[in-house]
Protein backbone atom coordinates (compact mmCIF):
# COMPACT_ATOMS: atom_id res chain seq x y z
CA UNK A 1 0.00 0.00 0.00
CA UNK A 2 1.31 3.42 -0.93
CA UNK A 3 1.87 6.25 1.51
CA UNK A 4 -0.82 8.24 -0.34
CA UNK A 5 -3.31 5.45 0.41
CA UNK A 6 -2.36 5.54 4.09
CA UNK A 7 -2.98 9.27 4.15
CA UNK A 8 -6.45 8.82 2.63
CA UNK A 9 -7.23 6.06 5.13
CA UNK A 10 -6.11 8.30 8.00
CA UNK A 11 -8.44 11.04 6.73
CA UNK A 12 -11.31 8.55 6.47
CA UNK A 13 -10.69 7.41 10.04
CA UNK A 14 -10.84 10.99 11.30
CA UNK A 15 -14.05 11.70 9.38
CA UNK A 16 -15.69 8.53 10.66
CA UNK A 17 -14.70 9.44 14.22
CA UNK A 18 -16.56 12.72 13.80
CA UNK A 19 -19.65 10.87 12.56
CA UNK A 20 -19.46 8.24 15.30
CA UNK A 21 -22.05 10.12 17.31
CA UNK A 22 -25.78 9.56 17.46
CA UNK A 23 -26.50 13.29 17.54
CA UNK A 24 -24.10 14.15 14.70
CA UNK A 25 -25.55 11.48 12.43
CA UNK A 26 -29.04 12.81 13.14
CA UNK A 27 -27.83 16.31 12.25
CA UNK A 28 -26.38 14.97 9.00
CA UNK A 29 -29.68 13.32 8.07
CA UNK A 30 -31.72 16.41 8.98
CA UNK A 31 -29.72 18.76 6.78
CA UNK A 32 -30.18 19.10 3.03
CA UNK A 33 -27.38 20.33 0.78
CA UNK A 34 -27.60 24.05 0.09
CA UNK A 35 -30.69 24.40 2.32
CA UNK A 36 -29.86 26.17 5.58
CA UNK A 37 -31.59 25.03 8.75
CA UNK A 38 -31.87 27.31 11.78
CA UNK A 39 -29.99 26.12 14.85
CA UNK A 40 -33.18 26.68 16.85
CA UNK A 41 -35.00 24.18 14.60
CA UNK A 42 -32.22 21.60 15.03
CA UNK A 43 -32.42 22.06 18.81
CA UNK A 44 -36.19 21.59 18.78
CA UNK A 45 -36.04 18.43 16.64
CA UNK A 46 -33.09 16.87 18.46
CA UNK A 47 -34.26 17.94 21.91
CA UNK A 48 -30.75 18.86 23.07
CA UNK A 49 -29.40 21.82 24.99
CA UNK A 50 -27.94 24.82 23.22
CA UNK A 51 -24.49 24.03 24.65
CA UNK A 52 -24.67 20.38 23.55
CA UNK A 53 -25.73 21.25 20.01
CA UNK A 54 -23.08 23.95 19.81
CA UNK A 55 -20.40 21.43 20.76
CA UNK A 56 -21.54 18.93 18.11
CA UNK A 57 -21.76 21.61 15.42
CA UNK A 58 -18.29 22.86 16.34
CA UNK A 59 -16.82 19.38 15.78
CA UNK A 60 -18.69 19.06 12.47
CA UNK A 61 -17.55 22.52 11.34
CA UNK A 62 -13.93 21.72 12.17
CA UNK A 63 -14.21 18.57 10.02
CA UNK A 64 -15.72 20.59 7.17
CA UNK A 65 -19.05 18.73 7.23
CA UNK A 66 -21.15 21.82 7.92
CA UNK A 67 -20.84 25.57 7.78
CA UNK A 68 -22.88 28.18 9.60
CA UNK A 69 -24.25 31.55 8.52
CA UNK A 70 -25.46 34.29 10.80
CA UNK A 71 -28.66 35.98 9.67
CA UNK A 72 -29.56 38.72 12.11
CA UNK A 73 -30.01 37.08 15.51
CA UNK A 74 -30.34 33.60 13.99
CA UNK A 75 -27.68 31.11 13.00
CA UNK A 76 -28.28 28.64 10.19
CA UNK A 77 -26.44 25.39 9.54
CA UNK A 78 -25.61 24.21 6.01
CA UNK A 79 -24.49 20.73 4.95
CA UNK A 80 -21.24 21.06 3.00
CA UNK A 81 -21.14 17.70 1.20
CA UNK A 82 -24.36 15.93 0.27
CA UNK A 83 -22.25 12.95 -0.85
CA UNK A 84 -21.44 12.31 2.81
CA UNK A 85 -25.13 11.91 3.56
CA UNK A 86 -25.41 9.53 0.59
CA UNK A 87 -22.48 7.49 1.93
CA UNK A 88 -24.21 7.16 5.31
CA UNK A 89 -27.43 6.12 3.56
CA UNK A 90 -25.42 3.44 1.72
CA UNK A 91 -24.07 2.13 5.03
CA UNK A 92 -27.63 2.03 6.39
CA UNK A 93 -28.71 0.01 3.35
CA UNK A 94 -25.87 -2.47 3.87
CA UNK A 95 -26.93 -2.90 7.50
CA UNK A 96 -30.57 -3.34 6.48
CA UNK A 97 -29.69 -5.88 3.78
CA UNK A 98 -27.50 -7.81 6.21
CA UNK A 99 -30.25 -7.81 8.81
CA UNK A 100 -32.77 -9.11 6.26
CA UNK A 101 -30.44 -11.95 5.27
CA UNK A 102 -29.92 -12.86 8.93
CA UNK A 103 -33.67 -12.75 9.57
CA UNK A 104 -34.36 -14.98 6.55
CA UNK A 105 -31.70 -17.45 7.73
CA UNK A 106 -33.27 -17.51 11.19
CA UNK A 107 -36.76 -18.12 9.79
CA UNK A 108 -35.41 -20.82 7.50
CA UNK A 109 -33.65 -22.56 10.39
CA UNK A 110 -36.77 -22.36 12.57
CA UNK A 111 -39.00 -23.79 9.86
CA UNK A 112 -36.86 -26.87 9.28
CA UNK A 113 -38.35 -29.98 10.76
CA UNK A 114 -36.06 -31.84 13.13
CA UNK A 115 -34.60 -35.02 11.66
CA UNK A 116 -36.29 -38.22 12.81
CA UNK A 117 -34.23 -40.65 14.81
CA UNK A 118 -34.14 -44.32 13.81
CA UNK A 119 -37.06 -46.23 15.22
CA UNK A 120 -38.95 -43.10 16.18
CA UNK A 121 -42.63 -43.05 15.42
CA UNK A 122 -44.04 -40.18 13.40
Amino acid sequence: MEQKDDMIIDMQVELLKVLASHVRLKILYLLEADEPMPVSELRRILDVSKANLSQHLSVMKKAGIVTTEHKGRNTEVILTFDALKQACAFVSQVITDRSLVQAKDLIRSMSKKPAKKKGEKP
